[in-house]
């Protein structure tokens, strides 16, 4: 198969938008990985890269954990951006980067139809770069300075036009107007004809009649519904401040993307270039799972959660060795830390006369999901019992369950420290 390719960069910046310098960024490219390191701009390009295919890609920072980046490459658009943090030692904060903005060049002709599929010649920056209009004939510029001047020109069959504007703002749109063609060539009318019909010609203003100059219309337009980022804000209904990171989906027709929230509950999305998303999802253990559907002009969102009083989550890791007692809850929730990625592990519970249900995890309190269980009671049961279990996790966790019958429920469990597994 043939493919289309092209030389695609990538923008690293940190939360206030300043690029990152000689920070190192993962790739995942066709089954192949590879790491690669920003120059002094923040920006990493890869070459002859094959337009519709998609590549992943996160900052790698020693001890972080940082979200990983899924873009589908699309015929122009050159640049992505990656949203990481800046690198301790380089002292980036004193440096002065100007501010970097998008902006968006829009072809139509004089019925305001877009132009698809026409090559726009962007010089702008000491830059010069040929850009295809899609489907909306737009093309999209998203690394000018504010206060640049861009000049655009467009030879469609012959039919030119161009622009030259200088950048405002973010997120502006300009237009360029390719008008029709409408000379009249009175040259070719018999002069046997004209003398015939002098008395009608007489009655005639020549000067409409005469060849006139192509025009080209500039338009420019603030185009109130171009996203560049989407800011969320995740709180406690009743305590403001969250105990810890909630995960928040942004969900598109095609794909969900998901993020932790930072210490203050804040998370920003990179808008996807011609896609709205459709529906927001928050959640946190301990917390009801919060869904709102989105228009097209939501891009600061808040949201507040209510916390389930009947569950009891400690969001801080506990040593595994540990012994631990019903504090009075319906529902509480522990994570250990196994000190190995994977091994062999002793759990002792007793739940006396009233009966509960105990479910055992691999991974921290955000995965308490089916595809994790590593073991389950089934149903509530009452005693003291005693099972050997294996556990698999990268980030050496388990997490415990222990759902009782009533609020006023007694038990105690105790995680011993796990062995390797001799294969």
């Amino acid at each position: 198969h043939l493919y289309e390719k092209a030389d695609i960069r990538f923008f690293l910046v940190d939360k206030s938008g300043q690029p990152v310098r000689n920070a190192d960024i993962r790739f995942r490219y066709e089954g192949d990985e590879f790491e690669k390191v920003t120059d002094n701009y923040g920006k990493i390009t890869l070459k002859d890269m094959k337009i519709g295919g998609t590549i992943e890609c996160k900052q790698m920072v020693f001890g972080k954990s940082l979200p990983i980046h899924k873009f589908k490459l699309e015929k122009g658009i050159d640049e992505y951006i990656i949203h990481g943090e800046k690198v301790a030692g380089y002292q980036q904060d004193s440096e002065n980067y100007e501010a970097q903005v998008r902006t968006k060049i829009k072809l139509v002709n004089d019925k305001k139809e877009p132009i698809p599929n026409a090559i726009i010649r962007v010089e702008y920056n000491g830059k010069t770069r040929n850009k295809y209009t899609g489907q909306n004939g737009e093309v999209l510029i998203d690394d000018v300075l504010l206060g640049a001047k861009i000049h655009a020109s467009v030879d469609v069959r012959g039919k030119k036009a161009e622009i030259e504007f200088v950048c405002e703002a973010d997120n502006e749109l300009h237009e360029i107007v390719l008008k029709s063609n409408g000379k009249l060539f009175l040259w070719i009318i018999p002069v046997l004809l004209i003398a015939g019909l002098g008395f009608l010609l007489s009655k005639v203003d020549f000067a409409q009649l005469m060849p006139h100059e192509e025009e080209v219309s500039v338009q420019t337009v603030k185009d109130t519904l171009i996203i560049s980022q989407y800011k969320i804000e995740v709180k406690d209904k009743e305590r403001d401040k969250l105990p810890g990171e909630a995960i928040v989906g942004l969900e598109y027709k095609d794909s969900t993307y998901y993020k932790h929230t930072d210490s203050l509950g804040r998370v920003t999305y990179a808008s996807v270039p011609g896609k709205y998303p459709l529906k927001l999802n928050v959640f946190l253990p301990g917390y009801a799972k919060y869904q709102q559907k989105l228009n097209k002009t939501d891009s600061i969102i808040s949201v507040f959660l209510n916390k389930i009083d009947s569950m009891d989550i400690n969001f801080k890791t506990l040593s595994c060795g540990e012994l631990t007692q019903s504090e009075g809850s319906k529902i509480t929730i522990r994570t250990f830390s196994m000190k190995m990625p994977e091994g062999r592990f002793k759990l002792f519970y007793n739940m006396f006369d009233l009966p509960d249900k105990i479910e055992v995890y691999n991974g921290s309190a955000y995965d308490l999901h089916d595809k994790n269980l590593i073991y389950t009671s089934n149903d509530l049961v009452k005693g003291l019992k005693t099972v050997y279990l294996n556990f698999s996790n990268k980030d050496s966790l388990i997490s415990i369950k222990v759902t009782g019958g009533t609020n006023d429920t007694k038990w105690l469990y105790k995680v011993f420290c796990a062995k390797p597994v001799i294969k």
